[in-house]
């Protein structure tokens, strides 16, 4: 696992699907401007910003364009840049905000922030993470930005913590994940950071489960995720469900990218399966959520 390098690349995507767990079914919508794979996706007042990414096919290993889309007309308007190209970022919302952080450009892994203010469609820095890092499982818990993970130098998965505290304005450490790891799928209900899946040492997938309450003590224990695991998947919450679109099974010997959809719900401690593939099988897409509808963006189709 780590960043995407230079070379010829997967076939990365710009389409757009939209699953609706109310009636099982999936929408295919008007496709980015720009195609691209480990993006992050972020919503504010309806609509879907998608930032950073790769597209190595047509030699852009890095990109800093941020597009948003309307789901009301179904279109997407290119909107300012950021400063910093940057694949695999983090990315959260705060007060109307989009912090973006980490990231890399090739083996080049990124600490620093910037923020996006949609409403002046400008771009300002913000304190760097301590350790920079590439796929990072991220959650606002507590109004407090929580990052889990990811990979960092010598393309290595780590289980360091950290939380942005936005009254501090400053980075902290915090207890690490129990499990190092990278490329996960995350989603937060009631206030709690669930991490998902993701690779482990190797290059194996993982379908370990692990939570961050909001006192700040990881959990463990729950049920393990199907399939022996997956990375790289596009993920959100809908009705307190956690479901993860895509990804890739991999493991020393297999790889595979996925369109099969699971469902997590931490009520129950459960997995749900039988849900209804994404008509595109992708790794690496980026995903959000809008009106109870899961938006899955981008991604590759094979590498």
């Amino acid at each position: 696992d780590g960043p995407n390098g230079n070379g010829n690349g997967p076939q990365e995507l710009a389409i757009l699907e939209a699953f609706n767990p109310a009636t099982g079914a999936w929408d295919s919508l008007a496709s980015m401007n720009e195609p691209r794979s480990v993006a992050a996706a972020e919503v504010i007042n309806g609509r879907l910003y998608v930032v950073g990414g790769s597209d190595l096919k047509r030699g852009k290993p890095y990109l800093n364009v941020l597009e948003e889309y309307n789901p009301s007309t179904d279109q997407w308007v290119r909107k300012a840049s950021m400063r910093v190209k940057r694949d695999g970022p983090g990315a959260a919302v705060l007060d109307g905000k989009l912090y973006v952080f980490g990231g890399a450009q090739g083996r080049l892994y990124k600490s620093s922030m910037e923020i996006y203010d949609p409403a002046t469609d400008s771009w300002t820095d913000g304190p760097s993470l301590n350790i920079a890092r590439f796929c990072p499982a991220v959650g606002i818990v507590d109004g407090k930005i929580i990052v889990a993970g990811g990979v960092t130098e010598g393309v290595v998965d780590i289980a360091d913590t950290e939380i942005f505290d936005p009254i501090l304005n400053t980075w902290l450490g915090k207890l690490d994940m129990p499990t190092a790891r990278g490329q996960a799928m995350a989603g937060v209900v009631n206030d709690t950071l669930y991490v998902l899946g993701g690779f482990s040492e190797q290059r194996q997938v993982t379908g370990v489960v692990e939570s961050y309450p909001s006192s700040g003590v990881w959990q463990t224990g729950y049920a393990a995720m199907l399939s022996g695991g997956r990375a790289e998947a596009g993920f959100g919450v809908i009705n307190d469900v956690i479901y993860i679109a895509g990804g890739l099974y991999e493991t020393p010997s297999t790889k595979s990218v996925l369109g099969s959809l699971l469902a997590y719900d931490p009520a129950t401690d459960s997995w749900q399966t039988g849900l209804t593939d994404m008509p595109t099988p992708r790794s690496e897409p980026a995903a959000a959520v809008i009106n109870g509808k899961l938006y899955v963006v981008g991604g590759y189709v094979e590498r």
